[in-house]
């Protein structure tokens, strides 16, 4: 498992400590902050959201989709977001969405900016403060009084839900690990603790943050390369049953960094689309999303009705 992802990427965040949670083995390869990223770039097509999770010539993105191939491959179902039942989901998407936003906004500003410039020069530092402004204006959250008004809403619940050491019982689930980077960015990172009236959520954030990240192994941008290059994409199961298959489509989020990747659609599976793009660099390479929160398109740009199909040999 080779983990795209960088120190302050909450999303990283999240699957580094399912990884520990799991007591993982695997490989990293550290990627700048923002775009360009030849080697990240050249694999994902254009998809420009960290991290992404490499099996050889195979990409999967979002932290989603990342997740549950971990849970299949691990044999650990509650790292699944289609493991949950409606409301578990429900407060999973909150928590990657609105309440992460809320959360760093309400970061002192000075503190991010030292955070920021222990890996970003000064011309990188304006080139994120601006690419972050665009994402914060293409989501729409986090800075409105009703979203502040619900973060500190939610923190009250998810205080008192904590009856037991973890959100759903003696165990974390895939909800635990949708909270855990907002806190452990205002905590852990902006060095801001909960308020006194949160123990129980305190006591929550040490017990999850114990996990760590597992066993690491640092790969070089040569050996990321090759190894795509010395791999094909895994064999798919025969698909026949949608429109757009072996036809040229672009995927991309509905939310924000809304960037398209283009290909050809070879697999529609349960939870997710593969693509498969043609590089000069590695060759075929399979790119897989998740079909909840990004759109499928033809080629003129038309979103594409999901529809049932088989699910991708693992």
């Amino acid at each position: 498992m080779l983990l795209h992802h960088y120190a302050l990427s909450p999303f990283s965040e999240k699957i580094r400590l399912m990884l520990g949670y799991q007591q993982q083995s695997w490989s990293s390869f550290v990627v700048a902050p923002l775009p360009p990223r030849p080697v990240t770039d050249a694999l994902t097509g254009g998809y420009r959201r960290i991290p992404i999770l490499q099996q050889g010539a195979d990409v999967l993105c979002d932290s989603k989709l990342i997740a549950h191939d971990l849970s299949r491959r691990l044999q650990a179902p509650e790292l699944d977001y289609w493991q949950l039942n409606q409301e578990q989901q429900q407060l999973a998407d909150y928590l990657d969405s609105e309440f992460l936003f809320v959360a760093l906004n309400s970061c002192p500003p000075l503190k991010l900016l030292g955070l920021l410039k222990q890996s970003l020069s000064v011309w990188g530092l304006a080139r994120f403060m601006w690419d972050r402004l665009g994402i914060a204006k293409e989501a729409k959250e986090g800075g409105s009084k009703g979203g502040y008004r619900r973060y500190r809403q939610q923190l009250q619940s998810l205080e008192q839900q904590l009856q037991q050491p973890f959100l759903y019982g003696d165990s974390p689930n895939y909800v635990d690990f949708c909270l855990y980077p907002s806190l452990w960015f205002v905590m852990a990172k902006a060095e801001q603790p909960l308020p006194e009236s949160l123990p129980k959520l305190t006591a929550w954030f040490k017990r999850m943050q114990a996990f760590g990240h597992g066993n690491i192994q640092e790969l070089s941008r040569g050996e990321v390369a090759r190894l795509a290059q010395e791999h094909t994409p895994k064999t798919l199961v025969q698909t026949d049953n949608h429109p757009m298959l072996d036809k040229p489509v672009s995927v991309g989020p509905l939310d924000y960094a809304r960037d398209q990747t283009q290909g050809t659609l070879v697999a529609v599976t349960a939870h997710r689309w593969v693509i498969k793009q043609k590089t000069e660099r590695f060759g075929d390479v399979h790119i897989h999303f998740p079909n909840t929160g990004y759109a499928l398109r033809d080629a003129d740009g038309q979103v594409i009705p999901d529809t049932d199909a088989l699910e991708v040999s693992q």
